[in-house]
């Protein structure tokens, strides 16, 4: 099967495609509440382009930031009845959980838990496509990339 996975990167890639849907469900949540990011950014109390650059850049924001973000559409779009799945979808919730187990997984078992989560790898691999589009991978990024797209399309 070739040359081994780079565990470090592969977490990296992983934590890359969990925050880039949950900024997603949150850039959908502005959305809902007809605000832009700019609004959403001077009202949290943050510089015109905080959190344009947040998702751009597919940052971690703090909890606090997240809370000010959702207090700030709360203010325009009633959230009440928004439920918390909304955001933390259960692909989040499968991103995060891989996420466990590849670190606590044996270097040598990797490809095997690759291939065991094939369909989940192929949703990752859409959003790390998106982001190398936008040129967010670093080479050592890609290169993980195409050996886990070899492993899951052979």
């Amino acid at each position: 099967m070739g040359d081994s996975i780079d565990k470090k990167v592969l977490l990296k890639l992983l934590k890359k495609s969990l925050l880039y849907r949950l900024m997603d469900n949150i850039d959908d949540l502005i959305s809902m509440a007809e605000l832009t990011h700019r609004e959403v950014s001077n009202r949290a109390g943050k510089t015109n382009n905080w959190f344009n650059d947040a998702y751009n850049n597919n940052e971690d924001i703090y909890i606090s930031n997240f809370i000010s973000v959702l207090s700030v559409i709360d203010q325009q779009y009633k959230l009440k009845d928004y439920k918390l799945m909304d955001i933390f979808t259960e692909k989040i919730l499968s991103i995060s959980s891989l996420i466990s187990r590849v670190h606590d997984e044996e270097d040598d078992y990797l490809k095997q838990l690759i291939i065991e989560e094939k369909k989940l790898f192929l949703d990752i691999l859409g959003d790390l496509a998106s982001m190398e589009y936008r040129n967010k991978l670093t080479d050592k990024e890609k290169e993980i990339m195409k050996q886990v797209r070899s492993l899951i399309v052979s």
